[in-house]
């Protein structure tokens, strides 16, 4: 959800700054491939998010947020999926 809110400018001020960071070339944002694959799929759907109509062109996009920009696509692997699952224990247990 992050990535969609990033496109449409709307997410909040912390993650916000994580972006301007990692565009910045201080941070590097790792997204799963599953994330920017969805994520361009709804680019191409023109879906909405957060009130603001999803524009452009998938590959633009691509090209602007991962290729020029400030995320990097990682695999998603079985060891990928079993550090997930993981964390998904942890959220649960708070």
């Amino acid at each position: 959800m992050g990535y969609l809110r990033y496109l449409v400018d709307s997410l909040p001020e912390e993650a916000s700054n994580i972006f301007d960071r990692a565009e910045a070339g201080l941070d590097v944002l790792y997204a799963p491939d599953v994330v920017v694959g969805e994520t361009l799929y709804e680019v191409a759907l023109g879906g909405e998010v957060a009130g603001v109509a999803l524009q452009g062109n998938p590959n633009d996009v691509y090209r602007r947020t991962v290729t020029n920009g400030p995320i990097d696509v990682v695999a998603l692997d079985e060891h990928a999926m079993a550090i997930y699952a993981s964390l998904a224990e942890f959220y649960d247990s708070t």
